[in-house]
């Protein structure tokens, strides 16, 4: 696994309050996290993108799917966009009960 993509998850991690658990799938664009928020009730998923233009097209997917208020998709859940932080390249997005964030420091 990335050193540095590690390190980057315990840095967010720390600064964002968070607890990070098993890991929930890795692959070509990054890696994804189980977390809980330390400062609320909760559990998220946490993904960090090792690079910039992946990071950037989920980015729009997830505004895409806003924007359309699109919140199923053949039967399935579509995690619903909650913010986006253009400063570290986040965004979290979710469905009731359950969180995704991902970070970018590049």
């Amino acid at each position: 696994m990335d050193e540095e993509l590690l390190e980057l998850a315990q840095r967010y991690a720390t600064r964002r309050r968070i607890t990070l658990n098993e890991r929930l799938g890795f692959g070509i664009h990054g890696i994804v996290f189980a977390a809980e928020d330390n400062t609320k009730p909760g559990f998220l998923a946490v993904k960090f993108h090792r690079e910039r233009a992946p990071f950037e097209r989920e980015c729009r997917a997830y505004e895409r799917l806003r924007e359309e208020q699109i919140i199923r998709i053949l039967g399935f859940n579509v995690p619903q966009l909650v913010w986006i932080d253009e400063g570290p390249k986040a965004f979290a997005s979710g469905r009731p009960g359950f969180q995704i964030a991902s970070d970018l420091e590049r």
